[in-house]
């Protein structure tokens, strides 16, 4: 630095001078310029951005020492301390060049007039000024203000955990729940997972990766499938109770009958799109065999007592005829022989008719007893049942619960019978709660609802109740019966990892807006430079620039992708649904990739359809679209052609981008419409990108109602056809 640039303490001697006090105090960089009076080292100028950041005022800087006026700051002495600073300064001069300090801790208050300190982080450099003898006279020392980096980064660590940790739980109440529990995902319904208690009720353990349909194929006909299917397409959860199933549950080819009680449960992504199946199964073949056995004893009861009155009836007409019998005998004397024997015919008829009447009863007194029995044997199973179990009368007040709800609760019988159990209901769920109840009492159908309950040490946990009517051996309805357990876990779980992937579409569409920003300024400065304002270029100068002109427009777009993602993700993106000519949409696509045709040297062809034909979507996200799956043809094409195809049917529009490409594997085209994946990975990768192109294409198509497939094979090019509805034109 010369002796007129050193001029921080020297004054302009006429209008020509440049005054460098005014320009180093308007730096767009945080500077302070500190005199080489160690200890002191006192403070001789600083800009105006290094006031702003530190919420000091220039006139309390100058002239005082730097550790006066930035003391060792409150919390921060293990973090970092006025030994780094001092020794940049001393390394700075010794060493004669700038020296940059890792990331330092020094906390501020939140304004200049004082208040509690907040957490700060800087990134600090010192350098030497040189006076006109060549010795060094002051210290310039560079500060950038890095908190929301390093708060950002702390946040997004702490999300992960926490999500990491919600999902850890999720697992284990998955694994230990008492009930048979599978997920099934797709319109297929694959076994994503299993948990021991449903691997042990249908008696197969190699399931997951499987359809239902190549794991049971014993199920068809069974109305197992249509019920999955129908669940999955409508979103409406399907419950059957004490459901008949013929299963080979030991492995051996012998279909055995077995009842259970099903609840097929849709799942949802974050859009409201059904994605999967929550299967809840639970074995009550026991239960069912027992209480269908107590039917049968009933039939016959009301069976035997029928004949009873058939036979009584019979008697008393067989009585009346004896007396007609016997009138006739005083008339007739000689048939007196023949009457005794057809009395004493008569009198063997009727001992038997008693004795049988006799045992009649001694069956019907059995089978109540039996029917006891059973009751007494469901009380028994019920209270050693893993979930809490009730029923109800006629008048739709509860009238028995079993021990585990009794234990839940803490409560006695005679306080929960009746209307006692709703005590214990959450206020704000007891209206919802019981109009469900009511409404299905009333229409004799089954009902699944959620409502928190207080347990026995005071908590309120969520309960899952499964209510389903009963009838008597003659098929009259003789009130409810339900099962409830504990979800509080599983719905924790579900909130925390939604509330994770919330934060992170939050960050994704945080940080691709930053981003944007220096790479708007990179590719500003390369324009100014191509128009040489700052000189004359030379034609690998000029080059130089056409690179990193490219390399920013390919970054730009690879942050627009992710961006574009988090959009979707986040559920941001707006539609404007039009009816619009095909042909006027795919006409204009040739100009948008002709560079990266001539580039690599492709034919191109477009077969025209009638102009007349119209779609349903938005033009900028179909144009969108178009320009990925065209780019993607070009990119993974090396010689050949890229085609584009469209036809049409009363209800949709399919456009296909076909190629002569390297193809795709067949163990990839399942997964390349997922995010961040691509055909290549690794160090093998020969085409850019950040995997998200073709996921982006399929979540637009989607949300204008249509869809994106995809057919290939290894080294024989591949097609991929967009799909979208018909306009009403």
């Amino acid at each position: 630095m010369s002796t007129s640039e050193r001029a921080p303490d020297s004054s302009t001697t006429s209008g020509q001078d440049v005054d460098y006090r005014a320009v180093f105090a308007a730096a767009p960089t945080a500077y302070l310029l500190v005199r080489a009076d160690a200890p002191r080292w006192t403070i001789l100028a600083a800009s105006d951005e290094y006031c702003r950041i530190t919420r000091q005022l220039r006139e309390k800087l100058i002239g005082r020492g730097t550790f006066e006026v930035f003391p060792e700051s409150h919390g921060t002495e293990s973090s970092h301390g006025q030994h780094n600073v001092r020794s940049s300064f001393e390394v700075a001069l010794s060493m004669s060049g700038r020296i940059v300090l890792p990331i330092q801790r020094y906390d501020l208050p939140p304004s200049s007039d004082g208040g509690d300190y907040a957490e700060h982080y800087w990134r600090m450099s010192s350098a030497p000024v040189r006076g006109a003898d060549d010795g060094a006279t002051a210290v310039l020392h560079a500060v950038e203000n890095v908190t929301d980096q390093i708060l950002a980064t702390r946040a997004q660590d702490d999300a992960i955990a926490a999500a990491r940790t919600a999902e850890d739980r999720l697992r284990t109440v998955f694994a230990e729940a008492p009930v048979g529990i599978a997920v099934l995902r797709g319109p297929e319904h694959r076994f994503e997972s299993a948990n021991g208690s449903y691997i042990e009720i249908v008696g197969r353990a190699a399931l997951i990766g499987k359809t239902v349909r190549e794991a049971f194929p014993d199920l068809e006909g069974q109305g197992i499938y249509p019920a999955l299917d129908n669940a999955y397409a409508t979103g409406t959860p399907f419950v059957a109770d004490e459901m008949l199933v013929k299963l080979d549950r030991n492995g051996d080819g012998i279909l055995q009958d077995g009842y259970f009680d099903f609840v097929y449960q849709p799942l949802r992504d974050p859009g409201g799109t059904v994605e999967g199946i929550a299967v809840i199964i639970t074995d009550v073949t026991t239960m069912a065999l027992a209480r269908m056995g107590a039917e049968r004893r009933a039939r016959a009861t009301a069976e035997m007592n029928a004949m009873l009155v058939s036979q009584q009836s019979e008697l008393e007409t067989l009585n009346a005829h004896l007396q007609d019998q016997a009138s006739e005998m005083e008339r007739q004397a000689e048939e007196a022989q023949a009457l005794s024997e057809k009395l004493e015919v008569a009198n063997e008829s009727l001992r038997r008719t008693a004795q049988e009447a006799m045992s009649a009863r001694a069956r019907a007194e059995d089978a109540r007893r039996e029917a006891v029995e059973s009751e007494r044997r469901f009380r028994i199973t019920a209270n050693a049942a893993p979930v809490l179990i009730w029923t109800s009368g006629l008048n739709k007040e509860y009238d028995w619960f079993n021990q585990p709800w009794l234990d839940w609760t803490g409560r006695k019988m005679e306080q929960e019978i009746g209307t006692g159990w709703t005590d214990s209901v959450h206020r704000e769920d007891f209206d919802a709660c019981l109009a469900t109840y009511v409404s299905s009492f009333d229409l004799r159908k089954p009902f699944s609802m959620e409502y928190r309950l207080r347990r026995a040490d005071g908590e309120f946990r969520w309960m899952l109740d499964h209510g389903a009517p009963r009838f008597d051996p003659s098929g009259a309805f003789a009130g409810y019966i339900g099962s409830c357990m504990d979800v509080t876990d599983i719905r924790l779980a579900r909130e925390a990892a939604e509330n994770a992937n919330r934060t992170k579409a939050d960050f994704l569409a945080a940080m691709s807006h930053e981003l944007r920003t220096p790479l708007n300024a990179i590719s500003g400065y390369v324009q100014l430079m191509e128009m040489e304002l700052h000189g004359p270029l030379t034609d690998k100068q000029r080059n130089a620039l056409e690179r990193i002109s490219r390399s920013q427009g390919v970054l730009a777009r690879l942050i627009e992708d992710v961006l574009s993602f988090a959009r979707i993700d986040a559920g941001h993106v707006e539609y404007h649904l039009a009816d619009v000519s095909i042909e006027g949409l795919l006409d204009g696509v040739e100009a948008l990739v002709s560079p990266q045709l001539e580039l690599k040297g492709l034919g191109y062809s477009y077969c025209h359809v009638d102009g007349g034909i119209t779609v349903h979507a938005d033009p900028d996200k179909v144009e969108q679209i178009m320009l990925n799956l065209l780019s993607n043809a070009i990119k993974f094409t090396d010689a050949g052609s890229v085609s584009v195809e469209c036809d049409a049917t009363p209800s949709e529009i399919r456009v296909r981008v076909r190629d002569t490409g390297r193809g795709i594997p067949p163990d990839k085209l399942q997964s390349i419409f997922e995010p961040f994946v691509q055909v290549e990975s690794g160090l093998k990768r020969g085409a850019g990108g950040t995997g998200l192109g073709l996921a982006i294409s399929r979540e637009l198509a989607r949300g204008m109602s249509g869809d994106i497939t995809a057919e290939s094979a290894a080294g024989k090019g591949a097609i991929f056809t967009l799909i979208l509805p018909c306009g009403s034109e």
